[in-house]
């Protein structure tokens, strides 16, 4: 499965702009090799820092590019603490836990940009200053890095993807930093998406789900997302945490607020009361949500399994 991103010694002759706010707001810039660079942004401010050559050597080919209608961004939310994983705070970040030899958010990383994603924006909160320094190393090299700091980590994940819309001008994919798919799940997502509603890729086989009491459980009609909830109590399929997004489901996530604070799942409940939710099915593809060390245990069997098959990302 490849081996963990090295630490790259390429910013020698970089000029380091003074540090303001909370310590992302520093700017970067290599004297060499300018058009090859990351761009980061927190609460307004932005980063330059140079790409490695060798930032993504396990890569692989790039897909043939879609039409111009396509989507070409992404959300990643990564703002919260993950204690359910990460039981001290001597341990590594939840999005740095090591699987097979290599980041959990790496796998996000490469699958994304093996997907056509050029630019991906990463809500960062809790230990920001750290996870912005090593996931930037992990960067594939066909894609720019924008990092949005969510003052309010704390809150609920619908807050995180708000701390984003200043960012997004177009529909956008979104996926969570500690979910694992195989590569086809993007394909599908990307090729069947549509533009006008909230398109929500759901897993049907309901047996297969690891810890299905804290599964994002979803009722469909034709087609159709018609309820979700973790307490609900009629379902036939699973959220797996990732979406095509229209730009109103900010304005959605505004409606759902509750002193001041909203989930993910509040907005696609009110989308799905509009008739804007589809559900796309993954059919016999895996994924993984990533929330507790037992899961983590699952994920890397399955991995291990299924490495000789190339369906997770390299």
């Amino acid at each position: 499965m490849g081996s963990s991103a090295a630490k790259h010694g390429c910013c020698a002759n970089a000029r380091i702009g003074r540090p303001t706010g909370a310590g992302i707001n520093r700017a970067i810039e290599s004297t060499t090799a300018r058009d090859r660079r990351r761009n980061f942004s927190s609460e307004g401010s932005a980063v330059d820092l140079p790409l490695s050559p060798t930032t993504s050597a396990h890569l692989g080919a790039a897909k043939v590019l879609r039409d111009m209608s396509a989507i070409r961004e992404a959300v990643i939310l990564m703002a919260g603490s993950g204690s359910r994983l990460r039981r001290s705070p001597e341990t590594l970040p939840k999005p740095l836990t090591p699987i097979l030899g290599r980041p959990l958010i790496s796998y996000t990383l490469n699958a994304l940009a093996g997907a056509g994603i050029t630019k991906i924006n990463i809500v960062v909160g809790y230990e920001s200053d750290r996870l912005t320094a090593a996931v930037a190393e992990l960067a594939p090299s066909n894609v720019t890095l924008s990092f949005v700091l969510n003052p309010e980590w704390q809150k609920q994940n619908g807050i995180s993807l708000l701390a984003a819309a200043k960012n997004i001008k177009s529909n956008f994919l979104l996926t969570m930093s500690d979910h694992l798919f195989d590569n086809m799940i993007f394909d599908l997502l990307m090729e069947s998406a549509v533009p006008s509603v909230l398109n929500l890729t759901v897993d049907r086989k309901i047996n297969s789900i690891f810890d299905l009491d804290d599964a994002m459980k979803v009722q469909t009609q034709g087609g159709r997302v018609v309820a979700i909830g973790k307490e609900l109590p009629n379902y036939d399929a699973i959220d797996t945490g990732l979406f095509v997004c229209p730009i109103e489901i900010f304005a959605y996530l505004e409606r759902a607020k509750e002193n001041r604070d909203c989930s993910l799942a509040d907005s696609v409940r009110l989308m799905a009361t509009d008739g804007k939710v589809r559900a796309i099915d993954i059919g016999d593809a895996w994924w993984q949500d990533i929330d507790t060390v037992e899961m983590l245990q699952h994920a890397e069997k399955h991995m291990a399994e299924e490495s000789k098959t190339q369906r997770l990302a390299k």
